[in-house]
């Protein structure tokens, strides 16, 4: 890292919020207990007005998902709703641009009903209305709590359904049980749907593909078309250094993968087997994200959480003008 960036004065591995404060303050972080961490302040932001804020409330997951940076990272407890709400009062603001949304950032969204209810509460009693996205396993979320979810301002779900193939769900060990896993991703769907919450499906293509697969994930999605509102597609990525990812490529190379190419140091692209090469993985997810996703569909969901807050739909179109064949989404 120091021969790519010469000019640093520091490094540091993994996560450097513990050293922020003492490099600009020369005051050290003491904790990183929930009341301390990541309550950002979008006021310092050049054109904050713009922004679709970000609220941290958990870290970790510890699922043990082998594709995943987090598969042993413990699952801290919650934000309190007392807290988001504070800080949603800070941030939020009201004018005449797309309404300002809370992205509820969390590797994995997992909430007991007592939180869901403090949240309704604190937003009563402190008279805000605001909405949310989160990320979420179909496996962490309730379906007896989503109607409370969407009285507490849950709006968008993303869902790291991943695949709908038996063995590809194994191979990822997602699950060690993909019939039931299946089951209640289908009741989680269909239940926000019926709550009008809109569902956002994450799908990873792994190492091992193949055309059965690939049809068994586009099948099942088929069933529940109507109440998705997109279907985010890729190919899984290796990032890290070569000496660290040895071992995971090799155990990838057991199910039938290997090394396509490396676009810069650090980033590994795979061919996910004998079938499905890097290009290949890259033209079906861009038809399964094309066969699920409107362009209606992908400019509100990028607008609930990314895009600037007065860039328009006129806008959004224009741009998407000559690039058809990039996008991953279909234009309507």
């Amino acid at each position: 890292m120091k021969e790519l960036i010469p000019l640093a004065d520091i490094i540091f591995p993994g996560t450097a919020e513990e050293h922020i404060l003492k490099l600009i303050t020369n005051n050290p972080l003491k904790s990183l207990k929930e009341n301390v961490i990541n309550q950002l302040d979008y006021s310092l932001l050049h054109e904050r007005h713009l922004y679709q804020p970000n609220l941290e409330v958990s870290r970790g997951c510890g699922m043990g998902c082998n594709f995943c940076q987090e598969k042993d990272e413990r699952l801290t407890n919650l934000k309190s709703p007392k807290l988001i709400v504070a800080e949603s009062h800070r941030t939020i603001l009201f004018d005449n641009l797309t309404p300002m949304n809370l992205y509820f950032e969390a590797s994995l969204f997992a909430s007991k009903e007592e939180w869901i209810d403090e949240l309704i509460k604190h937003r009563q009693q402190t008279k805000q209305s605001f909405k949310w996205r989160t990320e979420a396993r179909v496996d962490s979320i309730k379906v007896s709590h989503l109607k409370k979810l969407k009285s507490a301002g849950l709006e968008v779900i993303d869902l790291g359904l991943e695949s709908a193939n038996f063995n590809q769900l194994i191979n990822m060990n997602k699950t060690k049980r993909p019939e039931k896993y299946l089951s209640q991703a289908s009741r989680v769907i269909e239940e926000a749907y019926r709550n009008n919450i809109k569902v956002k499906v994450n799908i990873l293509l792994f190492a091992g593909e193949n055309k059965e697969s690939i049809t068994s994930t586009i099948d099942w999605l088929d069933k529940h078309k109507d109440a998705i509102t997109g279907v985010s597609v890729g190919p899984v990525i290796v990032f890290g250094w070569q000496t660290k990812i040895k071992a995971y490529l090799n155990a990838l190379s057991v199910l039938g993968a290997s090394v396509s190419h490396q676009p810069i140091t650090g980033i590994t692209h795979l061919d996910l087997s004998s079938t499905i090469d890097y290009k290949s993985s890259i033209d079906i997810s861009k038809y399964i994200g094309q066969r699920y996703t409107t362009s209606e569909d992908y400019f509100y969901l990028k607008s609930f959480s990314y895009f600037a807050r007065d860039y328009t739909f006129e806008q959004f179109n224009s741009d998407c003008k000559g690039i058809e064949d990039q996008l991953n989404f279909r234009l309507v």
